[in-house]
């Protein structure tokens, strides 16, 4: 009985780690992983965090060179209101952006806002190189 506990425990603490399986947009790879997630309100999902992540990178990079670029973004769920990403774009690590919330949890529109703040970051490194 001792270790169907202990196996269930490593088992709920794998499926909460939150690493979000390499995607692409065109052909350009994606990584995205979100550390902490059980922190995350119960409406809110690594999967949901990282898509729109990369739905706001992909738009924000549209018209820019086709160059071949690699995009892997690392979120912490520091709380139930407060959530930090930091991406890096082929090789360059960019400063890290942060959300919090001060009056309820993390929610969908906290979650928006993060993703444009990464993708605003990722569209000006891409446009500094290309200039």
């Amino acid at each position: 009985m001792k270790s169907a506990i202990i196996f269930g425990l490593m088992l709920i603490a794998l499926a909460g780690n939150g690493r979000a399986n390499a995607v692409t947009y065109g052909d350009q790879p994606f990584n995205c992983s979100v550390a902490n997630a059980s922190k995350l309100p119960a409406d809110l999902t690594p999967d949901a965090v990282c898509k729109a992540i990369r739905t706001a990178a992909v738009r924000a990079l549209t018209g820019l060179d086709e160059e071949a670029i690699e995009v892997s973004v690392d979120v912490t769920v520091l709380s139930n209101a407060s959530i930090a990403a930091t991406a890096t774009v082929s090789g360059k690590r960019l400063p890290q952006q942060r959300v919090a919330t001060s009056d309820r949890p993390l929610n969908p529109s906290a979650i928006a806002m993060l993703a444009r703040a990464v993708a605003r970051g990722i569209a000006e490194q891409r446009q500094s190189r290309g200039a």
